[in-house]
């Protein structure tokens, strides 16, 4: 039978594009067989060239290990099918579906899906195919050279694989299996025709038999050997190497000078007479077949272990004028290499193209400590990895269009990836680490191949890498004056630097602006590098993130109910809390082009599409939901990290920026104070407004605004919480510039920015954290601020950073207590306009110039308004709707998919490895997480996770049962006092993170509520004092 051809594939996988709701990963996982699937066809076609008597023993080790990969490659198919065939079209749950159009898509996806399994049955036979022509050359080969105990294991270990995976094929539902059977047949009868012939032992397995007769292969390996100057190893497989080989020597390496001695000779007997001696040792300990010019060229092939499948690696040394020598004497030989993509690159008496001479000349030091791998080796790897990413960032930029906003629906996506976009000195910094994470991948393929690798595990190698030493190919050279710079701390210097540099004067980059996120566990990639975790536990595909959301975090109006009633105001805080810790950037270029189900692999390989299921109850089947990995940041060699471009200190960065050129655009200038919009109607002020109007649904007529983050006009509420702030600081601007009238406009600026930075920290420790937390737990971990003193246990060796789980994870859990609307009321808490809708209000400011309420209404809103409980269920309003575009149905966005995909991203592992990190023990079972959990969530979770050991770090927390004279005036501050002053309410209650209580959080007035006194910062003396 013929193999399929590219167009059968191109159908199918448009087809999976379409209808299946794991298409993208399915998608992947097809198109790499499809080319395994070429490969394995030209291997098949160059064994041709080397069937002669003197390549017969190099064939079957060839043959041999080809065999097992192609096993894997049926199985790999196999499965890929069996994850598609299973994605049926579900049926409205309430019966047949109403509307002509619903019944017209059931109906596209049936025919499509029949059509699919079609095809699939097709590819499958191909491969079957091949996959018997590689058993025939196998048997056909062995019989000249092999013991008959080793045909017969050969014969009996394939026919039972075969009986094996037929039988398994044939349990798949509406699979033309007779085809599958006539191969069977044909390959029964071959294997029981040779059996009957020779009469061979049935009962005799592969790998035992291999390991007894090994000692014997190598000595029938010294006739079969290719004359001239080649070093073989039989390495049929890694643990026989182990057991059979004796060790490398130690102290000894192969020869940089050519032997004054002339090299032994291979015994010429024939086949059937074989040596009783072991081929003759190199320095090294390798057996070596040395010809007469040995000391002129080496050539190595060594078994390749990877994720991606065995295959055979050329190793090129000294010259290239020697190597060609060497294949001028040998005659045509077959030459495999494998390039950082996994693919298969075949030749005949030509070298590979990326071949280079100074790749594999010695080096004087050790690129990587441990491993004998030269600098030059490394540093053109870097190089090479330069022009790639060089490459594919130029194809990314013409695919599109340089990222310029399109319209709707595409509007919504440009608006998000507005706020979540890289700054430029970020972007910088991810050009550079892509290289590395291109440079690492390639390294570890041609390091998986060196004998000295063999022994080390992928963390080691990783390790290893780490520590190599960037500055001489590499170097960072950045001249942005907007970025960190490695320069000492001054220890005199009264006000903290805005990108957090020499907080901690002992280890001054803890923490600081564009650093990497700190990992507490090893990234759990799918490769250990780069591809997001997509497998479960059992090797089958986790499952899609839009139906984990629509199972276990649909909506639900549960609101907080526990001891004192929390305000949707402790939402609010908690999201500029966030703003204030952890932001890391995606290219927003990418977003719009990244909701095609196939963006994949036609736009970027950052985009990671997720599907959306069948039985969607809000987007369109058969379509997929944008996502764009964030972009990566480490600094070294290694796995990738993502960076976090804001400072990891609660330094109130999103009023005063992360960067000195941040904060400086900020700022009037004058007296100390930031810059303003005023608003007409009722005088008061809000953030500036900026210039871009693209990205703002409200602009031109209403335009966002600008402040020390980028995300600042994501929805109303956001808006009026970070103007109370701003109006705080130029409120206090102004007092201290009138008791301190000897003070310029930076003193003024750096005075007020310390103490709204205190007050801050103050109300984010004394108000927020107790009601997280719990009071109980920040007493015992001594969170609460002190009631007077100095706190004296700053440990300086903690770091910092931000933790990958935290900002992944962790602190999103207040995605869950968002409220879909927002009351607007006046100071005598009686409605003054409509709720605000989030839903129709992303990146829209339109209520914030309303003159029916604006900031002051919203805010008194978010303190009278009950919070929605800490639990899994989230508002539709954001997960049906994020940033949708109003009157266009589907236009939006789903946060908790985001969140779930953004961990797998990142890198992040399961809960349950969580757990056990965190101390808790290990949850074994569904069942494990009763007591933890409610009985209806764990059957949720069980319901889309096939173990508890899958479940999204997110979906696990989330799922869980809810846990002196200055300083002493910071100690005043509290968010009521705030908003008392910088808003027209005359009455608040002191806890504004709760509701209202008659007893317990009593309405009081303003004025009685206390607020810093700022005469502890006038100056006292003579000197100074002016009238």
């Amino acid at each position: 039978m013929s193999e399929p051809t590219d167009g059968n594939y191109s159908s199918s996988l448009q087809i999976t594009n379409s209808f299946s709701s794991s298409q993208a990963l399915n998608h992947q996982r097809i198109e790499n067989i499809h080319d395994r699937q070429r490969d394995l066809t030209e291997f098949r076609a160059g064994v041709t060239a080397v069937q002669g008597e003197h390549n017969v023993q190099q064939a079957l080790l060839l043959l041999h290990n080809n065999a097992n990969q192609c096993f894997k490659f049926i199985n790999m198919f196999k499965e890929s099918y069996n994850t598609i065939a299973e994605t049926k079209t579900v049926e409205n749950t309430k019966g047949r579906p109403k509307s002509n159009a619903a019944k017209g898509r059931l109906k596209t996806a049936k025919g499509a899906h029949e059509k699919m399994k079609e095809v699939l049955t097709f590819a499958l036979h191909g491969l079957m195919t091949a996959f018997i022509n590689f058993n025939a050359a196998i048997v056909s080969i062995t019989l000249q050279s092999a013991s008959e105990g080793q045909v017969t294991t050969v014969i009996n270990d394939f026919k039972t694989q075969i009986r094996e995976l037929t039988d398994e094929v044939s349990k798949t539902s509406n699979m033309q299996i007779e085809k599958v059977e006539q191969h069977e047949a044909e390959m029964r009868s071959l294997l029981n025709k040779l059996s009957d012939e020779l009469k061979l032992d049935a009962n005799d397995r592969l790998e035992e038999h291999f390991i007894k007769k090994q000692e014997e292969l190598l000595r029938k390996m010294q006739t079969y050997i290719i004359p001239g100057n080649l070093l073989i190893e039989p390495t049929f497989d890694l643990t026989l190497i182990k057991k059979t080989l004796p060790p490398l020597s130690s102290s000894s390496q192969p020869p940089s000078q050519p032997s004054s001695q002339p090299p032994s000779q291979p015994s010429s007997q024939p086949p059937s007479q074989p040596s009783s001696q072991l081929p003759p040792q190199s320095a090294d300990g390798r057996y070596v077949m040395k010809g007469d010019q040995l000391s002129e060229s080496v050539f190595e092939f060594y078994q390749r272990n990877m994720p991606t499948g065995e295959s055979f690696v050329c190793r090129y040394a000294k010259r290239v004028k020697q190597l060609s020598d060497c294949f001028q004497q040998t005659g045509p030989i077959l030459v495999f290499r494998l390039n950082y993509s996994g693919k298969f690159k075949s030749s005949n008496e030509e070298l590979p193209p990326t071949f280079h001479e100074s790749d594999w000349k010695e080096d004087d030091g050790k690129g990587v400590s441990g491993w004998s791998v030269p600098n030059r080796r490394i540093d053109s790897a870097i190089r090479r990895a330069a022009r790639v990413e060089e490459d594919e960032r130029r194809r990314v930029r013409e695919v599109t269009d340089g990222g310029k906003p399109r319209s709707t629906p595409f509007r919504s996506f440009f608006s998000y990836g507005k706020l979540m976009s890289a700054k430029a000195q970020a972007v910088q910094l991810s050009n550079r680490s892509a290289i590395l994470l291109t440079t690492t991948k390639m390294l570890l393929g041609e390091l998986q191949d060196d004998s000295f690798a063999f022994s080390m595990s992928r963390d080691e190698e990783l390790q290893k890498l780490r520590g190599y030493d960037l500055s001489r190919v590499l170097p960072e050279n950045d001249n942005n004056r907007c970025t960190p710079k490695n320069m000492p701390c001054n220890r005199a210097a009264k006000y903290r630097t805005f990108d957090g540099w020499c907080n901690n004067l002992k280890h001054p980059e803890f923490g600081n602006t564009f650093n990497e996120l700190k990992r507490l566990l090893p990234p759990a990639y799918e490769d250990g590098i780069d591809e997001p975790r997509s497998f479960s536990s059992s090797d089958n595909l986790l499952p899609n993130p839009r139906v984990i959301s629509n199972v276990v975090h649909h909506d639900r109006n549960i609101q907080h109910s526990m001891g004192r009633i929390y305000s949707h105001m402790l939402m609010q805080l908690g999201q500029l809390i966030d703003h204030d810790l952890t932001h890391s950037p995606f290219d927003d270029s990418l977003l719009a082009n990244c909701s095609s189900c196939d963006s994949f692999r036609t736009v970027s390989a950052n985009c990671v599409p997720i599907p959306i299921p069948f039985d969607d109850p809000h987007f369109l089947p058969g379509t997929c939901l944008s996502f764009v990995r964030s972009i990566p940041g480490q600094r070294q060699l290694g796995a990738r990290n993502q960076l976090n471009q804001i400072s990891s200190f609660l330094d109130a960065s999103p009023i005063y920026g992360s960067t000195d050129c941040e904060a400086e655009v900020l700022r009037e200038m004058e007296g100390g104070r930031l810059l303003t919009a005023r608003l007409q109607w009722n005088g008061r002020d809000t953030l500036p407004q900026r210039d871009e109007t693209d990205e703002c649904r409200s602009a031109p007529q209403f335009p966002c605004f600008q402040a020390g983050d980028d995300r600042n006009s994501q929805h109303p509420a956001l808006v009026s919480l970070q103007s109370i702030l701003l109006r705080e600081h130029n409120r206090i601007a102004d007092e201290l510039s009138s008791i301190n009238r000897h003070w310029g406009d930076e003193q003024i600026y750096q005075e007020t920015r310390r103490i709204v930075s205190a007050q801050w920290a103050h109300i984010v420790y004394s108000e927020y954290l107790p009601k997280i937390l719990g009071r109980e737990v920040v007493k015992k971990e001594e969170l609460l601020p002190l009631q007077s003193g100095h706190f004296e246990g700053y440990d300086s060796e903690c770091d910092a950073t931000i933790s990958q789980p935290f900002a992944t994870a962790a602190f999103r859990f207040g995605h869950s207590t968002i409220g879909r609307y927002f009351p607007r009321l006046d100071p005598h808490f009686r409605p003054v306009a409509s709720d605000v809708d989030i839903a129709d209000n992303f990146d829209n400011t339109t209520v914030i110039y309303d003159s029916e309420g604006s900031v002051d209404s919203i805010v008194l809103g978010l303190v009278s308004t009950r919070q929605m409980a800490l639990d899994r269920h989230v508002t539709d309003g954001v997960r049906n709707h994020l940033f949708s575009v109003p009157g266009v149905p589907r236009s939006g966005l789903d946060l908790i998919s985001i969140n779930i995909m953004r961990g797998r991203d990142h890198g992040i592992g399961s809960y349950n490895v969580y757990r056990e990190y965190c101390g808790l023990p290990k949850a074994l079972s569904f069942f494990s997480l009763k007591g933890v959990m409610r009985d209806e969530t764990i059957e949720r979770l069980q319901a889309v996770y096939e173990s508890a050991d899958d479940i999204d770090l997110y979906t696990g927390i989330v799922s869980e049962l809810p846990l002196e004279e200055q300083l002493q005036e910071i100690r005043q501050t509290s968010l009521a006092a705030l908003i008392c002053a910088n808003s027209a309410a005359t009455q608040l209650h002191r806890d504004v993170l709760s509701l209202p209580h008659h007893f317990l959080n009593k309405l009081e007035d303003c004025r009685q509520i206390p607020s810093i006194n700022l005469g502890a910062w006038k100056e006292k003396g003579e000197w100074f004092q002016k009238s």
